[in-house]
Order: C-alpha cells, then structure tokens, then sequence
C-alpha cells in the first residue's frame, strides 16, 4: 500500500532535521531553526555564503525544541534562495561528499 502524502512529508520533515542536526555536528556548517513570519518552523545549514532552508510541519516542534539544534534563524537572516537554489546546493554537497569518499579510500 502506498504512502499518504502527509507519511511522505512527514519522513522529507525528519531527513531535513536529521542533516541539519548531522551538518552542524561536522564543525563544517552552521544550523539551525526558526519560526518564519507565518510561525512555520524553518530548519536550515549554511556553509559560507551558501545556505539551504526548508518548512517542517508544526507539528515538529517539540522534536525541533528537543534536538540539539539552536533556536535561531541563519547569521545575516534568510539570503532569498529558491527552491533551484537550494536544490543546487545540496546537490553539490553530495557530489563533493562522493568525491571526498572517492579519493580517501
């Protein structure tokens, strides 16, 4: 039997917060969440000037409130990335981790 869309965003919600949580444990990125104008939880990483955000249902909020990730919205606020963007983004991330993996063995 398939998935419900609300099963399908609810696991795309926790994949968001759990590489937010792994990408700011790497030292590398900072992460974070807040609650946008419309008091939807936003979970985010930035790496330098490169950043990537995503809306979590509501009903994530007491995981957010208990995860180790800080309160707070990215340092210099959100920087206007579309959905391309952001998708760009993780894209190269990806391609650099396989690459990285690539030459270290």
């Amino acid at each position: 039997m398939g998935k419900t869309i609300d099963q399908v965003y609810r696991e795309r919600n926790m994949y968001a917060t759990a590489v937010a949580i792994m990408a700011g444990s790497l030292g590398r990125f900072d992460s974070g969440y807040y609650r946008d104008q419309n008091d939807w939880p936003v979970v985010w990483l930035q790496d330098g000037d490169d950043q990537a955000g995503v809306h979590v249902h509501t009903q994530l909020w007491p995981l957010l409130e208990a995860s180790p990730l800080e309160n707070r919205g990215p340092p210099g606020g959100y920087d206007g990335h579309s959905r391309k963007d952001r998708l760009n983004y993780l894209m190269g991330l990806i391609e650099s981790g396989v690459t990285e993996t690539q030459s270290s063995d």
